[in-house]
């Protein structure tokens, strides 16, 4: 079955998040750091929770990024900077 175009992109991304996870050995209740939160951050982030994380915590500069970490089940996120 030929890959469709449109998701490969997702697919991907998607794959090296969970294996991101996985090579962590993340065990359930653990608590989790991630720095960064686009795309494959933001896939990790949903993969860690879905694997059993207690605690997801971002660090990422722009408050957009920030706030979409939070709906997507950060415990919470940190700018890096000053303030």
């Amino acid at each position: 079955m030929p890959c469709q175009t449109k998701k490969a992109p997702w697919s991907s991304r998607t794959e090296v998040a969970v294996r991101a996870v996985r090579k962590s050995e993340l065990r359930l209740g653990e608590t989790v750091a991630i720095i960064g939160s686009g795309t494959v951050g933001l896939l990790i982030l949903q993969v860690a929770r879905a694997a059993g994380a207690s605690a997801v915590y971002v660090i990422e500069p722009l408050v957009a990024r920030r706030e979409l970490a939070a709906r997507l089940g950060a415990t919470a996120s940190f700018s890096p900077g000053p303030g």
